[in-house]
């Protein structure tokens, strides 16, 4: 158990100086031989890398690289079916203006109140990933520059991030997996599951391999949506002729965008 505070001077030319005092800890605790937990509460990211941002022409938005340590160590299994994009927790807010309103303070990031993750694999093979994290709810003060009326606008309610996964190894080289995301916001706000089935399987002597996926996505918001996505894959990965054949179907409705990244 660590806890930890920073101070952090703000100055601008065109803004007042403030300061700000920040607290939290951090916590690690070994469950079992097995499986660990992390914690952190009100954590300050303040020190980790800068994003480099780049002119952004294509239809996709741009993908940054994690740098937050926490969302970086030991996270190996909850990249299964690649549905977890970390960045989406406590990312860049965005709003739309119209052209004769104004914020004069908009936030950086979205604020992570706590985060959690229980991580590891048993004798038995079996792998188990939990990451749940919580931000806080974010809003600003919208002025209209014709009325000098203003209104509070909420940016993003408090909401909670969930990763489930289950990965069984056998066979020493084959694996299949269950993985679960799940974003829940705070009121009148669009939630998001995405589910998937996950497996990897080999031959013993690796001649062999079958590999794929079936994911299905859950979106409640004005109008609720379901789709899926299912990928699969046969290789022969030995010999002196090797060949592969594989296919991916993604149906209109499928959306992992919540808590993954979708191109």
């Amino acid at each position: 158990m660590i806890p930890f505070s920073s101070y952090y001077l703000n100055a601008s030319k065109n803004q007042k100086t403030y300061g700000e005092l920040k607290g939290g800890l951090d916590i690690k605790y070994g469950i079992n031989d097995a499986y660990t937990l992390d914690a952190i509460l009100i954590p300050d990211f303040g020190q980790t890398k800068f994003d480099n941002v780049e002119l952004n022409l294509s239809a996709f938005e741009q993908q940054f690289a994690e740098n937050r340590p926490f969302f970086t160590e030991g996270t190996d299994l909850f990249n299964k079916g690649d549905l977890l994009y970390t960045r989406r927790i406590g990312e860049s807010p965005s709003m739309e203006l119209a052209n004769n309103e104004t914020i004069d303070k908009f936030p950086s990031t979205i604020k992570l109140i706590n985060a959690l993750k229980i991580s590891g694999r048993n004798k038995s093979g079996l792998g188990i990933g939990v990451l749940n994290a919580v931000t806080e709810q974010t809003s600003v003060v919208v002025k209209n520059t014709d009325t000098n009326q203003t209104r509070l606008e909420t940016l993003a309610p408090v909401t909670n991030y969930n990763v489930f996964v289950l990965d069984q190894r056998f066979n020493k080289n084959s694996s299949v997996s269950l993985v679960n995301t799940n974003v829940t916001r705070n009121g009148q706000f669009r939630d998001a599951n995405v589910s998937a089935l996950v497996w990897d399987l080999n031959t013993r002597t690796n001649s062999f391999q079958a590999q794929g996926n079936f994911q299905f996505s859950q979106i409640n918001d004005v109008d609720n949506t379901n789709g899926f996505k299912s990928y699969f894959e046969f290789n022969k990965t030995k010999g002196k002729y090797r060949f592969g054949v594989g296919g991916t179907y993604v149906s209109k409705d499928y959306d992992n965008n919540d808590l993954g990244i979708n191109f």
